[in-house]
C-alpha cells in the first residue's frame, strides 16, 4: 500500500486505491500472503481491512490524510517517512514489479471514476456484487 501511494505525488482516494491493489494482487505483483481479501460489491472490489491499515499507516505518520475540499472523500499521500519506507521496499521487490505498480496507479489515477470501477468489474465481473452477510 505504502509503495502504491509514493508511486504518485498526487493523493488518490480510497475507491481508487482499492481498485489498484486489487488489480495488483490479481497481476501477481502483491505476493500471495500480503495480499487483502477483496469483497465484492456494487462498485467493485473492497477489502475492508485495508481501511485499518490506512489508520495505521495514518497512526504511524507513514501516511498522510486529508479532506478534499467539497466532497465527503479523503486522500491519501505518503509522509517523508512514508516515501523513505516506500524506496526500501522498491529495492527489495525489484525494478519490474516497482514499474508494474506505477502502471496501475497510473491507469486508476487516469480515468473517471465510474469509468475505472466500470473497466474493473468488466474485467474481472466476479468483483461486483452485494457482499454477502456474515452472522
Amino acid at each position: 500500500m505504502v509503495l502504491f501511494l509514493a508511486s504518485d505525488d498526487a493523493g488518490l482516494d480510497p475507491e481508487r486505491l482499492q481498485k489498484g491493489l486489487f488489480l495488483l494482487s490479481e497481476q501477481g505483483v502483491i505476493p500471495e500472503d500480503q495480499r487483502y481479501r477483496f469483497e465484492p460489491s456494487l462498485d467493485g472490489p473492497v477489502a475492508p481491512d485495508a481501511f485499518g491499515d490506512l489508520r495505521a499507516l495514518s497512526d504511524g505518520d507513514v501516511v498522510a490524510v486529508r479532506a478534499v475540499s467539497g466532497s465527503r472523500w479523503r486522500e491519501y499521500t505518503v509522509t517523508p517517512a512514508g516515501r523513505r519506507e516506500a524506496g526500501v521496499l522498491a529495492e527489495r521487490i525489484g525494478g519490474r514489479a516497482v514499474d508494474r505498480v506505477r502502471a496501475v496507479r497510473e491507469y486508476v489515477s487516469g480515468m473517471p471514476l465510474r469509468r475505472l470501477v466500470d473497466a474493473v468489474t468488466r474485467e474481472y465481473p466476479e468483483s461486483r456484487g452485494v457482499p454477502a452477510r456474515t452472522a
